[in-house]
């Protein structure tokens, strides 16, 4: 089982590739852009990855992603910022992006049963 966590940002997301004994195996940025997307989506399909863990998936420089992921039939989970910051805190570490995305997948791995998937709105849904 492989998850992706992501910590997403204006200008770039930070990306961890993590296996469900919470073993990091790679970590990755990606510009916030449509190159970037589109990296991104060549480099998802190289893995066989279970699900995304996304903290703040709603957020305005996210949400294109977010859409396009779901609109492609991954299963996006959104994890609260809290379950990030407990897990850093735990670590005592100070925030980095790359070490986030980690966090976010190890929070969901932690407890996947407590995250629904994130669906898109109707309204956002494409018509028949």
């Amino acid at each position: 089982m492989l998850i992706v966590g992501i910590d997403p940002h204006p200008g770039q997301h930070a990306v961890a590739l993590v296996e469900k004994s919470s073993k990091l195996r790679k970590l990755h940025v990606f510009p916030n852009t449509r190159q970037g997307q589109k990296a991104f989506l060549n480099w998802l399909k190289t893995h066989k990855v279970n699900a995304l863990a996304v903290e703040g998936p709603t957020q305005p420089f996210f949400r294109s992603w977010a859409a396009r992921l779901l609109e492609l039939g991954y299963p996006l989970f959104p994890i609260p910022s809290q379950e990030v910051r407990l897990l850093r805190r735990v670590r005592a570490r100070g925030k980095e992006d790359k070490t986030d995305a980690w966090l976010v997948a190890r929070a969901y791995l932690n407890a996947p049963q407590a995250f629904p998937p994130l669906a898109l709105p109707e309204w956002l849904l494409p018509l028949p």
